[in-house]
């Protein structure tokens, strides 16, 4: 069904009838695309002044060194929140023999080429209730979950970014029942419940 949604299926054509073959789009958009006679943008930007000089950018796209990306991994806190895979920064520091040049390796395809692996774009949050010997999400009551709420929105008025919730996905350990992932999930105002 994605695959329908994405496709284009016909064009007009410009003289009231419709490109419908594959090979009628493709030259009616190769033709909507391109120009006899482009401008030249520069004009367009004369007025604006350099926020990147000359100097930072030759320092901004220098390659990445090894060297670099372990004095940044062995910089990070130890003990902070974990990446997306569970790890912590104390296990890379710790197995850096091991992971390093993976790790390197990861960091420099992204400055170079600007493939980033997807799990590198996630957010996690991991939501613990304020509760003495917790022992289940459950236990956290509502103002808890709308506190979150307000804070997401704090973050959004602050970072410019909006959570797109519709996107989003809330996890649940297996000790909590199905109708209160689905209460819980209802009032986060996210439609995607996880295992």
């Amino acid at each position: 069904m994605r695959n329908r949604h994405n496709k284009i299926w016909r064009l007009d054509n410009g003289n009231g009838g419709w490109c419908t073959t594959s090979e009628s789009i493709e030259l009616k958009a190769q033709d909507l695309f391109s120009s006899s006679s482009p401008l030249d943008p520069t004009s367009q930007f004369e007025h604006m002044r350099l926020k990147v000089t000359n100097t930072m950018n030759i320092n901004l796209t220098q390659p990445i060194f090894e060297g670099e990306v372990k004095f940044i991994v062995f910089s990070l806190d130890s003990c902070a929140a974990p990446s997306d895979n569970g790890f912590t920064a104390k296990f890379y520091q710790c197995y850096w023999e091991i992971v390093g040049k993976d790790v390197c390796k990861a960091i420099q395809n992204l400055f170079s080429g600007g493939r980033m692996l997807k799990s590198f774009n996630h957010t996690h949050i991991c939501l613990i209730p304020n509760v003495k010997n917790a022992t289940s999400m459950a236990q956290a009551n509502e103002s808890y979950w709308r506190n979150l709420i307000d804070i997401l929105h704090t973050y959004e008025q602050f970072s410019g970014q909006r959570v797109n919730l519709n996107k989003s996905l809330v996890f649940f350990s297996r000790n909590t029942s199905r109708p209160i992932r689905e209460y819980l999930a209802t009032l986060l105002q996210v439609p995607n419940v996880g295992a």
